[in-house]
């Protein structure tokens, strides 16, 4: 499981009653704490799969879209594209509950930036 960041800073403003967009250079994206492998580990141990959605057999991954603050909370967590209600709750849940990330770094300084991450529902 990895987060897909994006290794531009994505600055919206507005400019003469327009909304414009301008991308910047990161020089380094969000990390979770201790890396890929334990936010892989704690999807994995807080994700509780609906019984409704084992009974019906429903499988999917939920992609997830969230904002790293500069000072690492996660904020403006929303479902990019879903699989199933209840599914979809449930990866909005774990991401809610994930602690404080190290933030994403531009000219030295922490900056917010967006992240994508894909929460995987399987069953065996």
């Amino acid at each position: 499981m990895k987060a897909i960041g994006r290794m531009w800073k994505h600055l919206r403003y507005r400019r003469k009653g327009r909304r414009c967009s301008v991308f910047l250079p990161l020089k380094r994206q969000p990390e979770f704490p201790g890396g890929q492998e334990a936010m892989a580990r704690f999807v994995v141990k807080n994700t509780k799969y609906p019984p409704e959605m084992i009974d019906a057999n429903v499988q999917g991954r939920v992609y997830m879209e969230f904002v790293v603050r500069k000072d690492g909370r996660i904020t403006d967590v929303e479902v990019k594209r879903g699989v199933a209600r209840q599914l979809d709750e449930e990866a909005e849940r774990v991401v809610k509950s994930m602690p404080n990330w190290k933030p994403a770094i531009m000219n030295g300084k922490p900056v917010a930036c967006t992240m994508i991450l894909p929460v995987k529902f399987t069953l065996k």
